[in-house]
């Protein structure tokens, strides 16, 4: 892992100019062999806002949270993180699985993003870690998966940065570190920054959000705010998004 000042990369202009998106991805596509990941997606998340990028297991969500992160090579199409080049010290984001090493101690994993990242607030980690009774001592081999998740939330949202990747944060995790996740998303984003939620979950979210998108193998089938879905189809996002997928 190297410092996140140093991280550029060259697929998108140096210049940045003003926009009121925290992020924008303008007909992005992803070819794996003879399988088209991504077929010209477009979508953006508004400063300010947290959106939701809803869809079912294969649907492109995490190939699409890699390729705004930098981790996965698009095929083609632009990607924008505040009107400008993807500067990864813009970018904070949760991977769907564990990053960390079982045999390390939260306070390893804290002094790292000290380390790493000058945006990274310590103090505000480390308060939310005694709201969920766990210790800077505490090994993440003796953590529930609950627990390991919330450490991680806490760690990716205490960065002030312009955008959040956040990638199924709740897919694994009991009904009460769902709460403090939501809770956790809710309370560190301000108005400069974006946060862009990918999930297959949209009934434990929906009351947070500012946009939604809709995929489905690949293709962004649909991009509203719930105002839209409830006044042009008369449902939540959970029901709008229950009867799309429905078997």
């Amino acid at each position: 892992m190297s410092r996140t000042n140093k991280n550029t990369t060259d697929n998108a202009p140096k210049e940045r100019r003003a926009s009121n998106n925290a992020l924008e991805c303008i007909n992005v596509n992803k070819k794996f062999a003879f399988n088209k990941a991504l077929k010209d997606v477009s979508l953006t998340v508004k400063k300010g806002h947290i959106a939701g990028l809803f869809g079912p297991e294969g649907a492109g969500k995490t190939t699409l949270a890699k390729i705004i992160c930098n981790l996965c090579p698009k095929t083609s199409g632009k990607v924008l993180v505040n009107g400008g080049a993807l500067d990864l010290k813009d970018i904070s984001y949760l991977p769907e699985y564990p990053f960390v090493n079982s045999k390390q101690r939260v306070g390893d994993l804290v002094e790292m993003y000290r380390s790493f990242y000058d945006d990274f607030n310590v103090n505000r980690a480390v308060s939310s870690f005694k709201r969920i009774e766990v210790s800077l001592n505490d090994k993440f081999c003796y953590l529930s998966r609950s627990s390991i998740q919330m450490v991680e939330t806490v760690l990716v949202m205490c960065r002030k940065t312009k955008l959040y990747v956040l990638d199924e944060p709740i897919a694994a995790v009991e009904p009460k570190s769902r709460d403090f996740i939501i809770k956790t998303i809710i309370s560190n984003c301000d108005n400069g920054s974006g946060v862009l939620i990918t999930s297959a979950i949209a009934s434990q979210l929906e009351k947070i959000l500012d946009e939604v998108h809709i995929i489905h193998k690949g293709e962004i089938k649909l991009s509203a705010t719930p105002d839209e879905l409830m006044n042009d189809y008369g449902k939540t996002v959970s029901g709008f998004y229950r009867e799309a997928f429905r078997c």
